[in-house]
């Protein structure tokens, strides 16, 4: 038994070293970047490191076959140790294998988010750029003289608006991705001429999206005054207030913050997507209080106030002034609850944020505390009982228990 255990201490050792060694070359791996000439060195280095990985693989292989040879032909002795260490040694392995799977993983799909983001942007401006001839075609339409006044011709307008509209939002989440995947790229090519190139085209897109979806809106507007503007503008405020009403709901429901980093990171991704709708929404809500403001403008100063004795049918100007007044609080309401669920928002998302941090903190210590209880339960295991020591040997066993005391204490 003293040469099988022996050789499997060596042969542990052996696989340990080599564990040593791919740890620490993961810690020295850098965050992802999306160049192409950054991306393919990483994939080289990732390619070589699994090279050394699967040449590696061998020590352990031969820790555990030495280890099962102990398990077999000594059952009958206490070799749980041995099956402890093996564990560890397993354990370690296979979460370095997963890692580098997930880094694989990684960098290809952020080579392929590279080659296809250009691709994606020409796409999307070409889109662009024919969705602004169409609408510059019905914004002119509708602006000209008596249109208004044809009721078929306004029914035509609208039915060509409501396309227009699909395909805006029909093109949301594309615009999205590649602003966001742009500004990942941006990060990777900062201080280069390349990224001064990307940011302007990015900023011409934004420009040019944010115009478009002012525009039809407009449109929109322009059209519907040929109804009672009146109903119009009180429906709409309606309609945001309830939005706005089950949009706070659901920033309520989100709450409270999770005990556990994959449910904070899942409530992160909740409230990216709810900030996402509140950036669409943001320009109707701007352009339904300008055209509010506009309408309240065009009233009369002076309100008609008369007190009668008796109920009578009010004017129509005193309902004029009544439906101003009623207007004029919706309105009110409106741009105080927008402004309260923006400010609700950023408020849940730095509580967000902060537990982030938290956590991943303390998985970090948790993983770390991990490894060093293993590895000192390994390193206990391989003591002898006291009773079967060698008076000679028991300094040496004495300095061993206190590297395990000093360790534990790091």
């Amino acid at each position: 038994m003293l040469k099988d255990s022996t050789q499997w201490l060596e042969a542990k050792r052996e696989a340990e070293q080599v564990l040593e060694q791919a740890k620490a070359k993961l810690e020295s791996w850098k965050e992802i970047s999306y160049t192409v000439e950054a991306l393919k060195k990483q994939n080289t280095e990732l390619k070589q490191f699994s090279k050394e990985i699967r040449q590696w693989q061998i020590h352990v292989d031969v820790a555990n076959d030495m280890a099962l040879k102990l398990l077999r032909d000594y059952s009958a002795d206490d070799t749980r140790n041995v099956q402890l260490m093996t564990d560890s040694i397993n354990a370690s392995w296979a979460a370095i294998n997963k890692r580098v799977c997930e880094r694989e993983a990684a960098l290809e799909s952020a080579l392929r988010m590279l080659q296809q983001f250009y691709l994606d942007l020409e796409k999307f401006l070409a889109w662009l750029t024919e969705a602004e001839t169409t609408a510059n075609v019905l914004q002119d339409a509708t602006h000209k003289e008596k249109t208004l006044e044809d009721a078929k011709m306004v029914r035509d307008l609208m039915k060509q608006w409501q396309e227009l509209q699909a395909e805006i939002d029909a093109h949301t989440d594309i615009y999205h991705n590649l602003d966001e995947n742009g500004q990942k790229i941006l990060r990777s090519l900062e201080g280069s001429e390349d990224a001064t190139l990307l940011q302007r085209r990015l900023d011409n897109m934004n420009l040019r999206w944010s115009e478009l979806r002012k525009k039809s809106l407009n449109i929109r507007s322009h059209l519907e005054a040929s109804t009672d503007q009146w109903k119009r503008l009180h429906l709409s405020l309606q309609e945001l207030l309830a939005w706005l009403q089950l949009k706070e709901d659901e920033l309520k429901q989100q709450a409270p913050i999770g005990g556990d980093l994959p449910t904070v990171q899942k409530q992160n991704d909740i409230h990216r997507t709810f900030k996402r709708e509140l950036k669409s929404k943001e320009p109707v809500v701007r352009s339904a209080l300008e055209t509010v403001r506009i309408f309240l403008a065009e009233q009369p100063v002076e309100a008609v106030e008369k007190v009668c004795p008796e109920p009578r049918e009010l004017s129509p100007e005193e309902r004029a002034h009544n439906a101003s007044k009623l207007l004029q609080r919706q309105a009110d309401e409106v741009r105080s609850e927008w402004d309260k669920l923006n400010l609700q928002s950023a408020d849940w998302q730095k509580k967000i944020d902060d537990a982030l941090e938290r956590l991943q903190g303390l998985q970090d210590a948790m993983d770390e505390l991990d490894l060093k209880l293993r590895q000192a339960e390994a390193f206990k295991g391989s003591w002898q009982p006291v009773g079967d020591l060698l008076i000679d040997s028991l300094q040496d066993h004495l300095e061993k228990v206190k590297v395990l005391v000093i360790y534990q204490n790091i």
